[in-house]
């Protein structure tokens, strides 16, 4: 299911469901993040800025 669709339906109900897929999605960009950053932390600080960034790009 596409990011769009998923964050609709956490806005419009709260779905749980969506929220759990939304974080599967975050969970890698951690993991290829921390690949390049100083430790997980980091990678974390980094996503936390960008991925909403991201998302929001795409709607």
């Amino acid at each position: 299911m596409r990011e769009n669709e998923l964050w609709r339906r956490v806005v419009d109900s709260g779905d749980e469901r969506a929220i759990g897929e939304l974080n599967d999605h975050v969970d890698r960009v951690i993991r290829h993040a921390a690949r390049t950053a100083t430790d997980r932390r980091d990678a974390e600080d980094a996503v936390a800025v960008a991925f909403p960034k991201a998302l929001a790009l795409r709607a």
